[in-house]
């Protein structure tokens, strides 16, 4: 198996949450498909609010400067990566969506056959280079569940759960699928404060059904 190098750090969606508003919580809204690369469509309801390219690129430029004050250098060029961002409100509340789409380093097969410890190591990578980031920006207490194998969109991805303290103070949790297929690598993750309803944690859940990965 090829090793499996750090994604970019999409789950530091605390930056993008001041990027673009969002409209009011509502019910039952149909659904528009979201063709974010030949690898990955999401359907989405008109409550999701979808960032603009140009809000996309300031989000890239945050990032970067985050990495760079951190003296992290992702192995991904920004050229090689595709980010789609979504928000969707309930009054002042917030839980935004990411998904980012990276040339390919693995397989599904190659996924499926990783042991716990491996997958534990492939994580632990990830997280010392988040708490990394998060505390040159000021933020703290950081928590990782333990990784698992999990389906999402036909694919077996790594999942887990993360938690921090913004350097405002404000505690986001969320969770975070790493896919790998031989095409591409997809990140996909959901964030939002602690204090948010259920509700948008629900609708959060249910966009991440949709989404349809292809490997090829």
């Amino acid at each position: 198996m090829k090793r499996i190098s750090m994604p970019s750090f999409v789950s530091m969606l605390a930056l993008a949450t001041g990027l673009f508003s969002s409209p009011s919580f509502a019910q039952q809204s149909p659904l528009t498909r979201h063709h974010v690369t030949d690898s990955v469509d999401i359907d989405l309801s008109d409550d999701w609010r979808v960032a603009t390219r140009t809000q996309v690129v300031e989000f890239e430029e945050a990032r970067k400067e985050m990495l760079d004050q951190a003296g992290v250098r992702p192995k991904v060029k920004p050229h090689e990566a595709v980010t789609f961002q979504a928000v969707r409100s309930m009054g002042s509340a917030s839980i935004t969506l990411g998904v980012t789409v990276m040339p390919g380093e693995a397989s599904q097969s190659e996924v499926v056959g990783l042991s716990g410890q491996r997958i534990q190591q492939l994580v632990g990578v990830f997280e010392q280079q988040f708490r990394t980031v998060l505390a040159s920006a000021g933020g703290s207490d950081v928590v990782f569940s333990r990784p698992a194998l999990a389906p999402i969109g036909g694919k077996t991805a790594i999942a887990y759960s993360v938690a921090f303290r913004t350097p405002d103070g404000v505690v986001r949790s969320g969770v975070k699928y790493h896919v790998y297929m031989r095409n591409a690598t997809v990140v996909m993750s959901t964030t939002a404060a602690d204090t948010v309803p259920k509700s948008l944690r629900d609708a959060a859940t249910a966009a991440l059904r949709t989404v349809q990965l292809a490997e090829r």
